[in-house]
């Protein structure tokens, strides 16, 4: 595309056509591309540059521009949406072939406009473009927040032929918000304690692999004083490696996601009680500290690192032993309540201070709201996958009670996702 505007400014320009550039442009609010040629022929000519800008815009006529303005002396091209369409059914016509040019026969080559881009982005040969992090990124620039970054490790990984570097096995999975308060049911998708956890637990969880005292740690995992052998039942926070094998699939696309990648993002994302039918705002778990946690938790408030060492070695003097192991619940989820105001209900008590500081009525209270609650509509949460490819998310977010809309353009995967989804009864589009 840069060259073809190139080829139609230089139609335009009446003599000798100066040495000028076209680039993509870093501000879409600019257009999609820009040109320096105004400025350069005002140099050149001595004249004003809006007015040569000017001047070369109202010959320019095309139909893949949608319209052409001029700014500070650069002239800023709008790409149709028509030629846009046609690109991206090019492109699907010709998929993996797009952009190659044949010379010499069977020889295929990259235009040189690309190679162009690469050394302008300050690539060289062989290097890892990191195009996941780059979209990240935009997306951050692009007023989304940047939360997580999960590493996709895949057990099975395709082959690689590379002898000096390591074959790739993860790929990255981003958490974006809009906002900066957002959905996220940390519950939903917690890890288990494994038997090697719940060992090291009975175990003390004060020595080392070497039989030593391990005062090194000082996190909620690790043991402290009286209560040190302690792990929660309920499980730990999600960490962010995500072990998952990459799943073979029948039909013609060649990349669909494994279910099991899938499910976490759902059921993390999406209220499993549903949502607002008016403003399909995600309903929130109600959760406390059981009583067992919560006097782990204040036993540990104020300890140092100090503190929690001299702990231990009085542990080892006094010779705890798995007596002194327990697991614990470390939340009780109490039930469900709307996240908006559209119910027109009672809000659900924060503290004892909003019910007069009592305890008693405060639960009271609380048990009350929380099963007029449970008697309030709701509707499905809803899943969008705008690349649905065969439809794997939708299949997912339909097992967990989702709805969902799936968009894809190539007619054989809709064709594909239809006959996968027809075997289960849900809510979704393509």
């Amino acid at each position: 595309m840069k060259e073809k505007l190139k080829n139609i400014i230089s139609k335009v320009i009446e003599g000798e056509v100066p040495n000028f550039s076209v680039e993509v442009s870093d501000n879409k609010m600019h257009g999609d591309y820009s040109t320096n040629v105004a400025l350069i022929l005002a140099k050149k000519l001595g004249k004003n540059p809006a007015e040569i800008a000017d001047s070369i815009k109202t010959k320019i006529k095309d139909e893949s521009l949608e319209k052409v303005e001029v700014a500070n002396g650069f002239i800023n091209f709008f790409l149709s949406e028509k030629y846009l369409k046609d690109q991206l059914q090019e492109v699907l016509k010709q998929k993996n072939k797009f952009g190659n040019l044949k010379i010499g026969g069977s020889k295929k080559t990259r235009p040189s406009d690309d190679r162009a881009i690469l050394r302008d982005a300050g690539l060289k040969p062989k290097d890892l473009v990191g195009i996941p992090w780059m979209v990240a990124f935009a997306l951050r620039a692009d007023g989304w927040y940047l939360r997580s970054d999960i590493i996709w490790h895949k057990p099975n990984p395709m082959p690689e032929s590379v002898v000096d570097r390591p074959t790739k096995s993860h790929e990255y999975v981003f958490l974006l918000t809009k906002q900066p308060r957002y959905y996220y049911d940390a519950e939903a998708i917690k890890e288990t304690n494994t038997p090697d956890m719940i060992r090291r637990a009975e175990a003390g969880h004060t020595r080392g692999p070497n039989g030593k005292i391990d005062t090194s740690r000082n996190d909620s995992d690790t043991l402290r004083g009286d209560d040190a052998k302690t792990i929660t039942a309920n499980g730990r926070n999600r960490r962010s490696v995500w072990t998952v094998a990459t799943s073979p699939y029948s039909g013609a696309h060649f990349a669909t996601f494994p279910p099991a990648l899938v499910e976490p993002m759902i059921l993390a994302g999406t209220s499993q009680r549903g949502a607002c039918p008016t403003c399909g705002a995600g309903w929130v778990r109600v959760i406390e500290d059981s009583p067992e946690y919560a006097a782990v938790k204040a036993e540990m408030i104020g300890k140092t690192h100090e503190d929690t060492s001299k702990e231990l070695e009085r542990g080892k003097q006094q010779g705890w032993g798995k007596d002194k192991a327990r697991v614990t619940q470390d939340v009780n989820i109490l039930g469900w309540r709307p996240a908006c105001s559209c119910y027109a209900v009672p809000p659900l008590p924060a503290a004892p201070e909003d019910v007069n500081g009592n305890m008693e009525a405060y639960r009271a209270e609380r048990a009350r709201l929380l099963e007029l609650y449970a008697t309030l509509p709701t509707v499905p949460c809803l899943v969008l996958d705008p690349f649905a490819g065969t439809g794997t998310v939708m299949r997912v977010a339909a097992k967990h009670g989702r709805s969902g809309i799936g968009v894809e353009l190539n007619e054989k995967y809709i064709k594909l996702a239809d006959e996968r989804m027809s075997k289960i009864q849900t809510i979704m589009q393509f």
